[in-house]
């Protein structure tokens, strides 16, 4: 299902993001999401030195309604390259903070007519 900014989902629609961000040098950040204040399971579907891409896929809930998925690139002091010298590198892990917002999603509650 494609979502148009505007347009409702529904609950259990399936949605999905990917992210793909390219980089140079030769620490790789990492990607994570997250939609209503919960962090999403991102499934990396390419991981180079220079290409980063990750998706999501999963269905909406109702505790997603009026909120945005938010993708940031950070980068994770452990998985710092290992210096050929201690005078080369920095002991810091670089604030980075670029990210990705979509529009408000809008999703209505499923319910079945009884009559």
């Amino acid at each position: 299902m494609s979502y148009i900014a505007g347009s409702y989902l529904s609950e259990d629609d399936e949605i999905g993001v990917t992210c793909s961000v390219e980089v140079s040098g030769t620490w790789k950040p990492g990607l994570t999401c997250e939609v209503a204040g919960s962090r999403l399971d991102m499934n990396y579907t390419s991981s180079s030195i220079s290409d980063l891409t990750a998706g999501f896929r999963g269905r909406a809930r109702k505790t997603f309604h009026d909120s945005s998925i938010i993708c940031k690139v950070q980068f994770n002091a452990t998985a710092r390259p290992k210096p050929a010298s201690p005078l080369k590198v920095a002991n810091n892990t670089p604030v980075y903070g670029p990210q990705w917002t979509s529009d408000a999603l809008q999703v209505r509650c499923k319910y079945d007519v009884i009559r």
